[in-house]
């Protein structure tokens, strides 16, 4: 659910020092730039034909989707992800008017990205940085966009995500402490206690919520 950094965006992370580990530039968790963010998605069927997607999805489509290809009874919830294709020919979606978020750093301030077509946006909640990338003519994040109408339009993206995360952390169940310890053991939360301390009020980090 997430990719590595190797210095793809060291200078960016040396100018701002975000990560308290020191670690500066190598690894996840510590930004939302496309290497970490953009991993394929592999799926097997014996009975569906196979097709390659280019169209960017996320990781909250992954449960809904597993749950139809497998042919299991969902659950009487409501799953917010969409229905990813059946591996046939015939699925046709533009990918440009969908919002993809992610959210969930685990070393340093919170971040949240918002991608939809190949504008991608990035806010930094611990100074209100905002910054825009055109995925499509620069890959590698090499140069913000600057576009003040877009930059209105991502920040009312961006506005629209932390209200609907806050609703759902207002609404979702608590977690019995032997599983938190289960997904500490496996390397998940890491750096949630240090951020509830700092900021008691606000949802936790370490809850991925996309993978583009």
């Amino acid at each position: 659910d997430h990719g590595e950094e190797f210095w793809d965006h060291e200078e960016i992370q040396l100018r701002q020092g975000l990560d308290p580990r020191k670690n500066i530039g190598l690894g996840h968790g510590q930004n939302m730039f496309q290497e970490l963010l953009h991993v394929p998605l592999l799926v097997w069927h014996p009975a569906l034909e196979g097709k390659v997607h280019e169209e960017p999805v996320s990781l909250i489509d992954a449960l809904p989707s597993l749950l139809k290809w497998m042919e299991i009874e969902a659950p009487e919830v409501t799953l917010t992800g969409e229905l990813l294709p059946p591996l046939t020919r015939n699925w046709f979606r533009s990918a440009d008017d969908r919002r993809i978020f992610s959210s969930g750093i685990a070393y340093g301030p919170e971040q949240i990205a918002t991608r939809q077509g190949s504008i991608k946006s990035i806010f930094r909640m611990d100074n209100d940085g905002f910054e825009l990338y055109d995925l499509e003519n620069d890959p590698l994040e090499r140069d913000p966009v600057v576009d003040d109408g877009l930059v209105l339009e991502f920040e009312t993206y961006t506005g629209d995500y932390l209200e609907m995360k806050r609703l759902v952390h207002a609404a979702r169940g608590q977690v019995e402490s032997s599983e938190l310890d289960e997904l500490k053991a496996i390397g998940y939360l890491q750096g949630v206690e240090e951020t509830q301390q700092e900021h008691p009020d606000t949802d936790s980090p370490g809850e991925k919520d996309e993978q583009n």
